[in-house]
């Protein structure tokens, strides 16, 4: 029978193996949409992806407020702290999430020719906001599954190339883009999220914002440097 330092190893080794897997290929599909993207909507139109992508990528660090290391060390040391855990943390994404998308909705009379990108590309990238605050993937973190991370990475760029291949097809159809990677990210989060709940029935959200605080207080720090690391690293 094989002891617990070997099952141990093996699982390292197992979750080591899932996410370098899913990272390579979700990064090669990644890559053949890019390709598809530039090829197909023409420089002009793919530079104004790239802009608005870029400001949702920001934006989607406030909105995760670092607080998924906190939230992972949680769940690796008591996997039933996941039902109250979630029902805190994913109201607190929504909410600044909310709150990102406002902010971007008003300023957008300033931020379109600004970013000279059209203003309802990048809100509609911006939108794409809320699937990021319910995002579980940190759940399975905790729980050591990285095949269903792997997994939901993999799936989710997969069936946007396949809908864009069958969706956009010329330059006219840009505003096609965000809203296939917004239903894709949606739905991967939302069946992560019904199949976290198979596995805690009791799994819902709660408004609690006194609860926000202390994960705000460590999550804040970590934000902030993983903001300033894609400023040194992206511009």
């Amino acid at each position: 029978m094989p002891d617990g330092q070997s099952v141990g190893a093996r699982r390292l080794v197992g979750n080591f193996g899932w996410l370098a897997g899913g990272e390579v290929a979700s990064r090669a599909v990644g890559f053949v949409i890019a390709l598809y993207l530039a090829r197909t909507l023409g420089a002009a139109s793919y530079g104004a992806i790239g802009i608005a992508l870029a400001l949702a990528a920001f934006l989607a660090i406030g909105v995760r407020a670092g607080t998924a290391p906190a939230a992972i060390r949680e769940v690796a040391r008591d996997p039933g702290a996941v039902p109250d855990l979630l029902g805190r943390l994913l109201t607190l994404r929504l909410a600044l999430a909310g709150l990102a998308i406002a902010g971007v909705a008003a300023a957008l009379p300033w931020l379109a020719p600004t970013l000279s990108a059209p203003g309802v590309l990048i809100l509609l990238y911006c939108l794409g906001l809320v699937p990021e605050a319910l995002s579980v993937g940190w759940a399975y973190r905790g729980l050591e599954r990285m095949d269903v991370v792997a997994g939901a990475r993999v799936l989710e760029r997969t069936v946007v190339l396949l809908a864009l291949v069958a969706l956009v097809g010329t330059g006219e159809q840009l505003l096609r883009v965000p809203v296939i990677e917004g239903a894709a990210a949606l739905g991967v989060a939302l069946w992560m999220m019904a199949r976290l709940r198979r596995e805690y029935p009791g799994l819902g959200l709660r408004f609690e914002p006194a609860s926000w605080r202390p994960l705000l207080a460590e999550g804040l720090p970590v934000g902030l440097t993983m903001g300033l690391r894609m400023l040194y690293t992206n511009g």
